[in-house]
């Protein structure tokens, strides 16, 4: 069980996905800090891997959540949720994708630092 497993069976977790959300995003604004020759690149990854991983939360959980927050969601996507469970199959090859690729940036950086 995590965290939010957890608690899924008592309330929604529309306040913790969205503390979670906002998490990134001030791990986000922290990356501004560093140097890399690849770190344009590491953050457009980031970006798009915490809106996958938050987006995937909610599509695939639609009962950990409200109705409304649900419905309120769906709404910044470009497909309903549904097709997206339907299809979560077809998807299934690329899971993990970002990671790998932040994975060897991430490696290859280090490689030349040391």
């Amino acid at each position: 069980m995590t965290a939010f497993s957890t608690d899924a069976f008592h309330s929604p977790l529309d306040k913790k996905l969205n503390k979670t959300f906002w998490f990134g995003e001030e791990v986000m604004k922290s990356l501004e800090y560093f140097e890399g020759k690849q770190l344009d690149l590491f953050k457009s990854l980031m970006r798009q891997s915490i809106d996958l991983f938050i987006a995937e939360a909610v599509a695939q959980n639609p009962e950990a959540y409200s109705k409304q927050y649900v419905s309120e969601f769906e709404n910044f996507f470009p497909f309903h949720f549904s097709y997206i469970r339907k299809r979560k199959d077809q998807f299934m090859p690329y899971n993990g994708f970002l990671l790998t690729a932040i994975e060897e940036i991430v490696f290859s950086e280090s490689a030349i630092l040391t």
